[in-house]
């Protein structure tokens, strides 16, 4: 597997365990360190250290992409979403906001480690 985020540090959030668990396994893989957050508050509190990325389910229970998001862009972090079938809405609204790409659920490695090497390209 392409190790592109050696050193880089990635913020994950997602309230669902599997999903948050099986996503850091793909990053790790990748070469990323990853802080985790269940939730809006955890992600704020998270996004206060040094970041490079943001790896945000839009599923995540009590996101609110209000108040993250201008934690996350004054952090000056590149964002990826991650989306299901019935959150495009959600997932278009995060893109309008700045998100750098948009990845499907249920999440393949290769797609996830592509859109977040390319998320953190000028």
């Amino acid at each position: 597997m392409p190790r592109e985020l050696t050193g880089k540090t990635v913020l994950l959030v997602a309230s669902n365990a599997v999903t948050r668990e099986l996503v850091k396994v793909y990053l790790v893989a990748g070469g990323a360190n990853v802080v985790e957050a269940a939730d809006s508050a955890a992600a704020i509190s998270a996004a206060q250290q040094p970041l490079d990325l943001a790896v945000i389910d839009v599923a995540t229970r009590g996101l609110d992409p209000r108040a993250l998001l201008p934690v996350v862009a004054r952090a000056r972090v590149q964002t990826v979403v991650l989306a299901g079938a019935r959150e495009q809405s959600a997932a278009d609204a995060w893109r309008a906001a700045g998100a750098r790409a948009v990845v499907a659920k249920p999440v393949a490695p290769e797609q996830l480690l592509a859109a977040t090497a390319a998320a953190l390209k000028p």
